[in-house]
């Protein structure tokens, strides 16, 4: 048996103390024979034993009483005598959760500081041959320590420095990096503590595959490892609104029509919170809002229209709670004054109305905006017109300054044009395949590879003036994706439009057909890489219908145009850990020079700002034809902006997890499983050290020596009532 708390053994000094009051409290008279008392005497005699037995009970009690107390406070502790593990040497893995919920709480009782405070107290603990891990737990698991250490002043140090986390920690992983470091620690015993605050989101996860291969790789070690849990989360109740999602109804943006924002939040907690919204763009408020909101989902809706063309951070922000890291949420856009587009014809008609390209063009420049001025018109598209021929000696920097790129009735395209092209789609760009009688359908099939190719369908057969006309129909939905602004949100047929004529396709597998004509595909879309091609199986003229006579010619067109430009690569909006890529060669190339305004050398280094101020400059590197500079480190949420010389600054915009804020703790308790990996849970460092106790073969006989000094309390005040009774 030994004591953790050895001083507090002087309290039993005090189990002296009932002894030396009854001494003290002994009757002192003197004897004198009265003759009366004679017959008394037996009578007495038989009484005061029992007096003097019941006196020297209470005394043993009272003494017993105050031994055991002292006892209880010393926490005697006992080790059974076959197990023999207690005392051999440890490694300690120390996992650190990530997760931003663990900044709820202030100060001393914030959530972070409990499990740094209960980390400090394992490592003090540790004896000279024991040695500890440290794991960080975030997107993915990083190793603060790569190898076990033995130094407690080092590990010390290393804790103290740790800031509360801004990510979505996955656990799982970061456990099994956990036992794999473990593996080549030479100590026999093995002990993994995970500190964290228990929300359910970080512990119990959708899918529970990884937790299994946690509890696979304990069963397969040849050391068994011990893991708990250790739950850290404020005694309050934190009831908690977090800003879930802000995003740009369009996915592009212009100067000349006014943009939507659309804020979702979520109210965790069982009350209604009331709280200002705030949207701003960059750093000036455009718009503010008091809100009530009950338990649940909300959605609010912004609108702004920006005068200037560029990249912009927006950000919509809650007045501050419980927890304020989920109280913002920035997004980055792109507006574009003018959308760049290039159009490939076929053929050069002379009669304007025999030309699908000219037709296509009128379309897109139809409807001009008006600018700022309300003299001044300003088309959204900005085309050009190539023929076939000049179009294959285009390279892919050529087409890094457009958009999208437009094929109306080409016959067809050279293999290094393809290549070309497939690049341009694949980081982003957009093309749509306008067919027509000029087209030879072997010589686009080639492109048409479920796998390696790019165009959404392979070409079959012409089918040449139907029985009767047939009207293009969009069904329920289906190309909302891509036809956001041209109503499909209902089947609607275009009954003043007739298709006479049309290629018959098939769709590759993972293309969507968004309309249809009779039977057969009019509109198919696929994704490749980051951008997206489309195929439209009439003509975009006059040869085959009349389509591009109706009054549902130019939104369609402008509608599809526009989704098939809206792609922003590299991305602006980057998840936690994301790289960060910035193209000078992207950003050079949509822009206009003069001999006035030469085009400028590329730098050696660009200059990212982060969100806490901080710069750092980040080299230019050539790569596939680019000038790329990469940042790796994206785990701070917040505004990130890029300054490349005297181009215009980029933003960049992290955001927390969207869902992380819902501070619902687990469900499970100790004994059971988190999907399936053995975790022994504990609440506070305290419930650790019992369970470490446990595991050792060590026995806390606080609690039974307690419990057995108030069965004595009571006993001693039952004698004590009989006796005065």
């Amino acid at each position: 048996m030994m004591f953790l708390a050895p001083w507090l053994l002087l309290g039993t000094v005090l189990g002296g103390l009932p002894i030396v009051i009854h001494l003290l409290n002994r009757p002192r008279y003197q004897v004198e024979p009265w003759g009366a008392m004679r017959f008394l005497e037996e009578a007495l005699n038989r009484r005061s034993k029992r007096i003097r037995i019941q006196h020297i009970l209470l005394m043993i009690l009272r003494a017993l009483v105050l031994v055991l107390f002292a006892l209880a406070l010393s926490r005697p502790v006992w080790r059974a005598e076959n197990i023999g593990a207690a005392g051999q040497p440890t490694t300690l893995a120390l996992v650190f959760d990530g997760s931003y919920t663990l900044r709820q709480g202030e100060h001393r009782a914030q959530a972070f500081e409990r499990a740094r405070q209960t980390a400090l107290e394992l490592v003090d603990e540790m004896r000279e041959q024991d040695n500890a891990l440290v794991i960080w737990a975030g997107n993915r698991p990083r190793a603060l320590t790569p190898r076990p250490v033995f130094n407690k002043a080092e590990l010390r140090r290393l804790i103290e420095t740790l800031e509360p986390g801004w990510e979505k920690a996955d656990l799982p992983r970061a456990v099994e990096h956990a036992q794999w470091m473990l593996e080549a620690s030479t100590l026999p015993r093995h002990r993994v503590v995970v500190l964290s605050d228990g929300r359910a989101g970080t512990w119990v996860p959708d899918d529970p595959h990884p937790w299994r291969g946690v509890r696979a790789r304990m069963e397969d070690r040849r050391l068994p490892l011990h893991l708990y849990a250790v739950l850290q989360a404020p005694d309050e109740d934190i009831h908690n609104l977090a800003i879930t999602d802000l995003r740009s109804r369009f996915p592009l943006l212009d100067v000349h029509r006014e943009a939507t924002f659309v804020v979702d939040l979520h109210n965790h907690g069982p009350e209604p919170i009331e709280k200002t919204l705030t949207l701003s763009v960059g750093e000036t408020p455009v718009d503010r809002r008091v809100l009530t909101l009950p338990p649940g989902r909300h959605t609010e809706t912004f609108v702004h229209r920006f005068e200037e063309a560029g990249t912009f951070a927006v950000r919509a922000e809650l007045s501050e709670d419980d927890l304020p890291e989920d109280n913002l949420r920035v997004l980055a856009v792109e507006v574009l004054r003018r959308v760049p587009v290039l159009i490939v014809e076929g053929a050069d008609e002379p009669d304007p109305f025999a030309s699908d390209a000219t037709l296509l063009h009128w379309a897109l420049e139809a409807g001009s905006q008006t600018g700022p001025d309300a003299e001044e018109t300003e088309a959204l598209f900005a085309v050009t017109r190539i023929p076939a021929t000049e179009f294959d000696v285009m390279g892919p920097a050529q087409l890094r300054a457009y958009q999208s790129v437009i094929f109306a009735n080409v016959t067809s395209i050279s293999r290094e044009s393809a290549r070309a092209l497939e690049a341009f789609v694949r980081n982003g760009g957009g093309v749509l395949l306008g067919l027509g009688s000029r087209v030879e359908a072997a010589a686009w099939n080639d492109f048409a590879d479920a796998e390696r190719g790019w165009i959404p369908a392979e070409l079959l057969e012409r089918v040449e003036a139907a029985d009767e006309s047939l009207h293009p129909v969009f069904p329920a939905g289906v190309g909302l994706e891509v036809l956001d602004q041209f109503d499909v949100s209902q089947t609607r047929t275009l009954r003043d439009a007739r298709v006479e004529r049309h290629w018959r396709t098939r769709p590759v597998e993972g293309a969507l057909v968004a309309a249809q004509v009779g039977e057969d595909p009019l509109l198919t879309v696929r994704r490749v890489g980051e951008g997206m091609t489309a195929m439209w199986t009439g003509t975009l003229g006059l040869e085959w219908g009349n389509l591009a006579a109706t009054p549902d010619f130019v939104p369609l067109m402008q509608n599809l145009v526009f989704q098939l430009s809206s792609r922003v690569v590299p991305p602006i909006n980057l998840a936690q850990g994301e790289p960060l890529v910035y193209s000078w060669s992207r950003a050079v190339a949509r822009l206009t020079f003069s001999e006035e305004n030469p085009r400028p050398e590329a730098p050696a280094e660009v200059t990212l700002v982060r969100p806490d101020g901080s710069e750092i400059a980040l080299p230019l590197i050539r790569r596939q034809g680019e000038q790329i500079a990469t940042a790796e480190e994206t785990f701070r949420p917040g505004i990130y902006t890029l300054r490349a010389g005297d181009l215009p600054e980029r933003v960049y915009a992290v955001n927390v997890p969207a869902e992380a804020g819902d501070l619902t703790g687990m469900t499970f308790r100790d004994g059971q499983e988190a999907d399936t990996a053995p975790i022994h849970l504990r609440e506070g460092g305290e419930g650790l050290r019992e369970a470490i106790r446990a595991e050792t073969g060590i026995r806390d006989l606080t609690t039974w020596l307690a419990m057995l000094a108030l069965i004595l309390l009571v006993s001693e005040m039952w004698v004590a009532w009989r006796s005065t009774s």
